[in-house]
């Protein structure tokens, strides 16, 4: 139960530290730039950590291939991470006979620095294809060695589980991958792997017992459907940032999926198949060319987070409705008598008919005609229906008919009558429709399955979405994050799933512009409440609204139910054009993380000292010009603030009194000429940016004896200030004298003090 001890990067000894081989009982171990062999002069063996069955070692090529030859002697190993963190020049191999000569490989003159895997090369057949092929050459003596390393481990009788090979610019898998048919994890993420020859397949397809595999950050263009044959016990797959277009039918043949990311890659479309998963819980694909997703992708009944962001979607399946109705209540009398109903249609060949009385000629003798079609983003047709009857009628509003085709310029319209199952009629020349009944009007029909029914996160910002499925997603019970921003809603649909019943008497439809039906004003539903995330409040933690409330049509209720979700811990409400916040927001008690950033307040709200438990706040590129010493003594709890890119001149002087637990502050782009005193007294602060102040010429005195700061970032003419001191060491010889001095010490003498204290200092032009 004890805290593990943490020890700055690069402070720990080059070797295996001797007293590590003593520990027998050890079964897991991670090694972070350090070889897995016995340091100089030790008597001791590696075969001593006999019960060892978890090895992690991360680092340069060299020190992995002098890792290698010590692999054999753990014979309990059951689970082995490689991951490449630098180039580096190979070092001859320990044992004799496996290799006489090592060389071609390139010098890094950084490796050491290195901390980070290799990034994978862009994806496309020529995106870096220059840096990466010398990659590829520098990395094969590794690779080589490192395979005749594993080889040994598998014919000294070690049965891998798991195997993670990452960050070694392998164009095909290791060689003797197969003979580890027990594995059950692989990781193969941050290569180059390419489909050349049936490779990969064919190593990948012999290990029948994967349950995970990782294939991420590699340069396949599709997935072979061998694997998807083969691969029947997998649950976790991953092939985000692939050029890969599409995936296979056989994707079906998946029947334990229940994690699948293809994020960040070139998919262009999902096949329908994907909705027989019936396993599937997450399902990523944010980042590609999606413009739309199969119909009944909302069915997926155990399915828990779907992430489609950044995408060119214009409607999620299962929220759009067939026909959403509004209805607008009106003052008409129907007459004791009218003509029954008649249209003139020329039906086409693909036209379904469920009645062998079904005709071109839509005849309803009962109250309702409720018009219905198929779901589709790609042609809708608004019509508008005026209803009257004894009792105070209603002129009923389609959001949109989707499914229709127009061939020759005609338009489509679906009708659907009571008596037969619902059909879509195309090529519709008619020219009026009216009806008159006196009859009551039928039962509704039964409300049409929820969608997604287990969703608990919910990611479909930066699309192409204009009308905000507001309703629809009240009625995800068990969503807790909801992220819909960066799109360009106008109004909100009403539920799909909710059935409306009307007394009708009287209808006509006629043809209403899209650009109509998107001015007009939302109105509840007859009989069911107006769209709202009322519903959520108990349960959702996390919303991402950023510019949804820009162009939404009454951006001001939206707003107000906003701030009735109290179970809000996090909320993104970037570029909403906020001048104050919603009253309602007070209520936000548990909220801890709020971003305000791209709004228009001229101050901080006051409404925010009710916000007792906020941590972060990000209020930057706003058009404040002062910060009172009122708002810094209610955001006390702060441990984040940034105020970047406003117009703020000067700061409280009771700043570093109040804000004691600040960790990071930013203060960039704004007019500040010097900063107060008292901001010394952060000592949590670990991070601060004061960077394109040009009126700033001097830090505070003191600011160096922060024992947390880790991070400093300045402008050009405060380093000017300084003669640009950091890094010559005159700085740092300079600050001793300085700040044991009487007189207020020189940003000079502060800069050189933080410098060589090993904090990082970093200058923006």
């Amino acid at each position: 139960g004890a805290t593990p001890l943490e020890l700055p990067y690069g402070s720990l000894p080059l070797e295996l530290p001797q007293e590590l081989l003593g520990l027998r009982c050890l079964e897991h171990l991670e090694l972070y730039g350090i070889p897995l062999a016995p340091p100089r002069g030790c008597t001791a063996h590696l075969s001593c950590l006999s019960l060892l069955t978890s090895l992690h070692l991360a680092g340069s090529a060299p020190s992995l291939v002098r890792s290698a030859a010590h692999l054999t002697h753990l014979i309990a190993l059951r689970r082995l991470v490689l991951r490449c963190t630098a180039l580096g020049v190979s070092e001859p191999w320990p044992e004799p006979g496996l290799m006489e000569h090592a060389g071609g490989l390139e010098v890094a003159q950084d490796a050491a620095a290195a901390a980070q895997p290799p990034p994978a090369a862009p994806p496309g057949p020529a995106g870096g294809a220059t840096t990466a092929g010398r990659h590829i050459v520098a990395m094969l003596s590794t690779n080589s060695l490192l395979f005749l390393g594993l080889q040994r481990l598998a014919e000294a009788g070690v049965s891998l589980t798991e195997l993670s090979y990452r960050g070694f610019f392998l164009t095909l898998p290791p060689p003797y991958l197969r003979q580890w048919s027990s594995l059950e994890s692989l990781d193969l993420s941050c290569n180059t792997l390419m489909l050349d020859g049936g490779m990969l397949e064919t190593q990948v397809a012999c290990l029948t017992h994967l349950t995970y595999l990782d294939l991420s950050n590699n340069r396949l263009d599709e997935l072979p459907a061998q694997l998807c044959r083969a691969l029947s016990r997998l649950r976790c797959l991953n092939l985000s940032c692939n050029p890969i277009s599409h995936l296979p039918a056989d994707l079906s043949l998946l029947s334990a999926l229940t994690r699948l990311r293809a994020a960040g890659s070139c998919l262009v479309g999902l096949p329908p198949e994907i909705c027989t998963l019936s396993c599937l819980r997450h399902l990523d694909v944010s980042g590609n060319r999606l413009e739309s997703l199969p119909e009944w992708l909302s069915r997926l009944s155990r399915l828990e987070l779907l992430q489609v962001s950044c995408n060119r979607l214009d409607s999620i399946p299962g929220l759009r409705p067939s026909w959403g109705s509004q209805v607008h209540s009106t003052s008409s009398s129907a007459p004791s008598s009218s003509p029954v109903m008649r249209a003139t249609a020329a039906v086409g060949s693909a036209t379904a008919a469920t009645s062998p009385s079904s005709s071109p000629t839509c005849a309803s003798s009962s109250p309702t005609a409720t018009a219905t079609a198929p779901s589709t983003a790609s042609d809708a047709v608004a019509a508008s229906v005026s209803t009257s009857s004894t009792a105070p009628g209603a002129e009923l509003r389609c959001w949109d008919v989707d499914g229709l085709q127009r061939p020759d310029g005609e338009e489509g319209i679906a009708c659907s009558c009571p008596r037969s199952a619902a059909r879509s009629v195309t090529g519709f020349a008619a020219t009026a429709v009216s009806t008159d009944t006196g009859a009551a009007a039928t039962p509704s029909p039964a409300p049409a399955p929820l969608p997604f029914p287990a969703l608990t996160h919910l990611d479909f910002s930066s699309n192409r979405l204009d009308l905000l499925p507001l309703a629809a997603i009240g009625r995800m019970s068990r969503l807790t994050t909801l992220a819909f921003g960066q799109n360009c809603f106008k109004a909100c649909l009403p539920d799909p799933t909710v059935a409306t019943t009307t007394a009708t008497t009287t209808t006509s439809i006629t043809r209403v512009p899209d650009a109509a039906v998107a001015d007009a004003p939302l109105q509840p539903l007859g009989g069911v409440p107006a769209p709202s995330l009322c519903d959520l409040r108990a349960h959702l933690v996390e919303l991402d609204i950023r510019m949804a409330a820009g162009f939404l049509r009454g951006a001001a209720g939206f707003l107000e139910d906003v701030g009735r979700l109290t179970a809000l811990t996090r909320l993104n409400a970037q570029s909403n054009a906020l001048q104050a916040l919603p009253p309602s927001w007070t209520c936000l008690t548990h909220l801890v993380h709020l971003d305000l950033s791209l709004n228009a307040l001229t101050h901080l709200p006051p409404g925010l000292s009710a916000l007792h438990r906020l941590r972060h706040l990000s209020a930057a590129s706003n058009r404040m010009t002062c910060f009172p010493a009122a708002a810094a003594a209610v955001l006390s709890g702060l441990t984040f603030l940034d105020l970047s890119l406003n117009l703020l001149e000067d700061l409280p002087k009771e700043l570093g009194e109040v804000m004691t637990r600040l960790r990071v502050l930013d203060l960039h782009y704004n007019a500040l000429c010097s900063l107060p005193l008292s901001i010394t007294r952060l000592v949590r602060l670990r991070k601060i940016d004061v960077s394109r102040n040009d009126g700033l010429k001097e830090l505070p005195y003191g600011m160096a004896e922060l024992s947390c700061l880790t991070l400093v970032v300045v402008g050009k003419a405060l380093m000017d200030q300084t003669q640009a001191a950091v890094g010559s060491g005159t700085g740092a010889a300079a600050g001793p004298a300085s700040s044991s001095g009487k007189s207020s010490s020189s940003c000079y003498s502060q800069v050189g003090l933080l410098a060589a204290r090993g904090v990082r200092v970093q200058v923006a032009e």
